[in-house]
């Protein structure tokens, strides 16, 4: 791209940094990152993640640094904080239009800790900008369903609905033996479907030993028996995944699934005890980054 006289100062070299991150040439990314003249909050922010993706936490910090030193500033640290209103604050006092990724931001952060008025507030700009982005609705109807207002999920729904935005369904991918195997939630048409569900209530037995209790908040039908939403989270792809990995592959070695949807509260909680009661390395890369599950915790520090 450079020889050939490309400009790496806009979207093109977020994008080269973004593909080289996740294709794990992390090296590539950092000389695209070093070869931009003109450095934007998207590249810092991109690079950034990058390394967070690939645990290199020290340079993490020390571009962060870099970055303050340059005169940018996160939009999203005080949402992970749960400093919303000062952070709606911040958004409010720009000098440029708030984009998707700005909202985006506000209204994962206010999802995560439960501030239904932030996320609203969140939520209209962010259609207003991008009616179209899927993860917006999804993240609404979260919020909701984890605030028990159901009248509320189904106005998103029927939102959705009307303006033709569709979810993909959770699907998760594991290889074995130079094979791809994919679930879907609830997939009972696999080869091996009565040892998986069998190893899924193994799994159960163990979780609730440890002392787990399933966060059916996650779960947006609304169903009124507590088993029936237990049930629900059982049956999610990266669960029913791990199940034939745990099956199949060899003790101790890792377990590596890819996701195509963000990975929810309650399985991200799960995979971590999961990691501990079986003693294996699980790797869930979702829509969001990569997680290395390890003896009980996760490398994302329960942010993603």
């Amino acid at each position: 791209m450079v020889k050939h006289g490309f400009d790496l100062d806009g979207v093109l070299g977020t994008s080269l940094i973004e593909m080289y991150s996740k294709c794990g040439s992390i090296e590539c990314a950092l000389a695209v990152f070093r070869a931009i003249d003109r450095k934007k909050l998207g590249h810092w922010t991109a690079i950034i993640v990058g390394l967070g993706m690939h645990g290199m936490a020290d340079q993490v910090l020390e571009l962060f640094l870099e970055m303050r030193k340059n005169g940018m500033h996160p939009h999203d640290i005080l949402c992970r904080a749960g400093c919303l209103d000062e952070a709606k604050n911040v958004i409010e006092s720009m000098h440029m239009k708030p984009n998707k990724v700005i909202w985006m931001s506000l209204l994962g952060g206010a999802r995560n800790h439960g501030n239904v008025e932030v996320g609203d507030y969140a939520a209209r700009h962010l259609i207003d900008v991008s009616p179209d982005t899927v993860g917006c609705y999804v993240l609404l109807s979260n919020m909701y369903a984890a605030a028990d207002k159901w009248e509320k999920v189904s106005q998103v729904r029927e939102m959705m609905r009307k303006r033709g935005v569709k979810k993909d369904p959770g699907c998760s991918s594991i290889e074995h033996r130079g094979v791809l195997h994919e679930f879907i939630v609830g997939e009972k048409s696999h080869p091996r479907t009565k040892d998986i569900y069998s190893k899924l209530t193994e799994m159960r037995e163990k979780l609730k030993s440890v002392g787990h209790v399933p966060d059916t908040s996650q779960v947006l039908l609304c169903l009124e028996e507590e088993k029936e939403k237990e049930a629900e989270l059982e049956n999610h792809s990266e669960r029913l995944a791990i199940a034939y990995g745990l099956i199949n592959l060899e003790p101790g070695s890792p377990i590596r699934i890819i996701k195509n949807l963000r990975v929810c509260n309650d399985c991200h909680s799960v995979t971590k005890l999961l990691s501990s009661i079986y003693d294996r390395e699980i790797i869930v890369r979702d829509n969001s980054r990569f997680h290395h599950f390890r003896n009980g915790s996760c490398s994302c520090k329960d942010f993603w």
